[in-house]
């Protein structure tokens, strides 16, 4: 009852300078917001398309899920692999990893015996590099 007391007895153009208890508003901002609320959902053209990989490797596993025969086929083939890099390690020697996605021309992905590490080697220049090469 009081803060009504105050705003009716300043009037209408003294009572917006004032909040609800007497003091004086906060000054307004100067400028307005760089960005806008829906701004942080935008994405780069570089996201759009790891997104869309994503989306499309999610698709092509739900296909080959609703054929059993190539189902079995791509798990066998997982398999085979782990069972090579198994005996490569055994062995002492470097196992080559082939499922290792979207390499430039020419590299491969190995695993190393000694520290269990992946480097990359392209077979064509002998070069080799802990590093993944773009």
């Amino acid at each position: 009852m009081r803060f009504a007391v105050i705003f009716l007895a300043l009037g209408s153009t003294e009572a917006m300078k004032y909040g609800p208890i007497g003091m004086p508003r906060a000054a307004t901002r100067a400028a307005t917001p760089v960005c806008g609320l829906m701004d942080m959902f935008k994405e780069s053209p570089e996201q759009k398309r790891i997104k869309d990989q994503q989306l499309q490797a999610m698709k092509d596993m739900q296909a080959m899920r609703r054929d059993p025969e190539a189902w079995e086929a791509e798990i066998s083939k997982r398999r085979n692999k782990e069972v090579e890099i198994r005996k490569a390690a055994a062995a002492g020697e470097n196992a080559v990893l082939d499922n290792v996605d979207t390499l430039p021309q020419g590299w491969k992905a190995v695993l190393d015996a000694d520290t269990g590490e992946t480097y990359y080697w392209n077979k064509d220049t002998g070069v080799t590099q802990w590093e993944r090469p773009y």
